[in-house]
């Protein structure tokens, strides 16, 4: 079992010795994220450059260093794409941003923008999904060569 991260509660409020606080509805919706067995994914490594083939393949686009370049990019982006999918509906619904993600706040307010946007796509009209499947995949096949090309793969 992980060591629970420092602080305690005080009224209806998660506070660490830092001075980051977090509401209890947060707390007790996402323990994973918030209050005491909050848990850094990355162990506190998250911000270290990847040299990953993900990271390859985006570099020749915003460049080493750019997007989703380390584990806490990717995390902050993939955890708050779910909750937006699945968790939000009113502004009363977003969560705080984790500790471990402070210095990632975009990636955290775009993936949740991106999880509900894409869920009320789903509501609005689902057969749009397999529209856009249809239209991407027909796009993707016709131009696998210059798509094997720019990852740099000879055909």
């Amino acid at each position: 079992m992980a060591a629970q991260r420092p602080g305690q509660f005080e009224g209806d409020f998660w506070v660490e010795p830092s001075g980051y606080r977090v509401a209890r509805k947060w707390v007790d919706k996402y323990p994973a994220l918030y209050g005491p067995n909050a848990q850094d994914p990355d162990g506190g490594n998250g911000s270290e450059e990847l040299d990953d083939a993900i990271a390859k393949i985006l570099a020749k686009f915003t460049g080493y260093g750019g997007t989703f370049s380390t584990w806490t990019e990717r995390h902050a982006f993939i955890i708050f794409a779910g909750i937006g999918y699945n968790d939000v509906t009113s502004s009363a619904d977003v969560p705080p941003i984790p500790f471990w993600c402070l210095k990632e706040m975009a990636y955290c307010y775009t993936a949740l923008s991106m999880g509900r946007g894409a869920k009320k796509v789903e509501e609005a009209a689902p057969s749009l999904k397999t529209y856009a499947a249809i239209f991407i995949g027909g796009g993707l096949a016709g131009n696998i060569p210059q798509i094997l090309a720019l990852i740099g793969i000879k055909v």
